[in-house]
């Protein structure tokens, strides 16, 4: 090929526009060989080959940082549209709106956020007004057992003091059951005191105080065993059963007891699914529940354990000497 010198116009038209018509015109008029034209053409196309890889990598790049943004929270940003309307700008209008639709999302759940975090701040101050509240009237039932144990207390004293001064033995005699009962009651109280409970007792523990408080007064040896299941009574029905055994321990003490033996009287509490069975039994004697059919006595079984606590009587099947009283649990608990 003869040395041939390209116009200084043809090198700047290869870097700058790379426009293959422009390149065309500027060797139409030249006396190039074909040689040379083809490695003109030839070096045109490769470089705008060039410059279109470069844009193109340019624009995925841009992509991605875009999509990065949006993964970060970060909907600020978006993919620029150029004026070719090329495959990429569709790329890049789908991701603008992708961006749109992430961004109302992550609105949405913000919201949310802040709406339960409102409704937990309110719930906890609820709770907390609550607990303040149960607190209160915890107190307050505390309080109103402690000063009915002792006005109950103050009664019982009361009683003490008009038997001291008493030549009647039948009134004396009177009085000092009345006494015993109002003390029952009163270690009703003390117990719910001391458990920290204010609307159920367990009925358990309060016969067995009941027991042992009637014995120690009663003058004679003996025990009174509770035994069974354990029961939590709602404080009414714990309070009017509580009487009724009172009356019936009382009359086994005072008519079957004997001086200088070590009697007992044995209450056996079985819960069941419907009833609380009451076992009664006297040690080894045929219990025989005739004898509270006299005054007092007679009168508190029919009203409160027949009437009120809708109690059944019958024999035991194991045992000889015990009737059980059952009781239905819906009354009671």
């Amino acid at each position: 090929m003869s040395k041939e010198s390209i116009d200084t116009r043809i090198l700047e038209e290869l870097a700058n526009s790379n426009s293959k018509e422009k390149i065309a015109a500027l060797l139409k008029d030249r006396n190039y060989s074909s040689s040379t034209k083809n490695l003109i053409y030839k070096i045109s196309n490769k470089s705008k080959q060039n410059v279109v890889d470069t844009s193109y990598e340019s624009r995925l790049i841009e992509m991605q940082m875009v999509l990065m943004n949006y993964a970060q929270h970060n909907f600020d940003s978006e993919v620029a549209i150029s004026s070719e309307r090329d495959i990429f700008d569709a790329l890049a209008l789908t991701i603008n709106i992708t961006g749109e639709e992430l961004q109302d999302s992550y609105e949405q759940i913000l919201q949310q956020e802040r709406d339960i975090t409102g409704k937990t701040s309110d719930l906890i101050e609820a709770n907390r007004d609550l607990e303040e509240s149960l607190e209160k009237q915890l107190f307050l039932k505390q309080e109103l057992h402690h000063r009915v144990k002792n006005n109950l207390q103050f009664i019982a004293g009361l009683l003490i003091l008009e038997v001291q001064g008493l030549d009647n033995p039948e009134l004396e005699r009177i009085l000092l059951e009345v006494q015993t009962k109002i003390i029952s009651i009163s270690k009703l109280h003390d117990i719910m005191l001391k458990s920290g409970t204010t609307d159920k007792v367990e009925f358990n523990s309060y016969v067995t105080n009941v027991g042992e408080m009637l014995v120690s007064t009663s003058g004679l040896k003996g025990l009174v065993n509770i035994s069974g299941d354990q029961f939590h009574m709602r404080i009414e029905s714990a309070s009017r059963l509580a009487i009724v055994l009172n009356e019936i321990i009382t009359n086994s003490i005072k008519y079957s007891w004997e001086p200088k033996l070590e009697n007992q009287i044995n209450i056996k509490l079985v819960s069941t699914p419907s009833h609380l069975e009451l076992h009664y039994s006297e040690g080894e004697s045929n219990f025989d529940f005739v004898y509270v059919n006299k005054g007092m006595g007679s009168k508190l079984y029919d009203m409160i354990l027949i009437n009120q606590l809708k109690a059944k009587k019958e024999a035991c099947h194991s045992h000889p000497n015990c009737n059980v009283f059952s009781i239905p649990k819906s009354l009671i608990d």
